[in-house]
């Protein structure tokens, strides 16, 4: 008994992890100067489908940008980006909804979880497929933010 609830206390641990570890993760790198500001997640769906959204300023932070590829986004993932979503915060596009401002000077760094990704750094077949299974992160070097967005259908 003693050990299920010790293994029961771990799952509920690991499972409190924040998007900064996700985006850490992601990013192979520490992010230590950033600091989260906002962070929306309403996976809750069918089958965890949701959107998840995170506001870092990271100001004070030295961040790796050599596997980043430069702004503006690839026309798939603008596509994608560009989508009226709808869920239970209501609908819009991501930029409007989360108050991503456009950045016109920047990085992006794409990655796909879908389970037919063939290479998980590239948007070929992004829109090609029923579901969408993405993480996208941004940097706006005007104001040294990052946005985190993860969408999952």
């Amino acid at each position: 008994m003693k050990k299920l609830l010790f293994l029961l206390l771990i799952c509920f641990l690991l499972s409190g992890c924040s998007s900064k570890g996700t985006i850490e993760t992601i990013l192979d790198q520490d992010l230590p100067g950033c600091k989260m500001i906002q962070e929306i997640d309403n996976h809750g769906g069918f089958l965890g489908d949701g959107i998840l959204f995170s506001k870092l300023d990271c100001s004070k932070a030295n961040i790796d940008f050599s596997n980043w590829k430069e702004f503006p986004l690839s026309d798939n993932i603008k596509e994608v980006y560009d989508m009226d979503m709808c869920d239970t915060s209501g609908c819009g596009v991501a930029s409007l909804r989360y108050g991503i401002p456009d950045i016109e000077e920047g990085y992006y760094y794409f990655y796909d979880r879908h389970y037919e990704s063939k290479d998980r750094f590239n948007d070929i077949d992004l829109n090609t497929r029923a579901s969408y299974n993405f993480s996208l992160i941004m940097f706006d070097k005007k104001n040294n933010m990052m946005y985190y967005y993860e969408l999952d259908t």
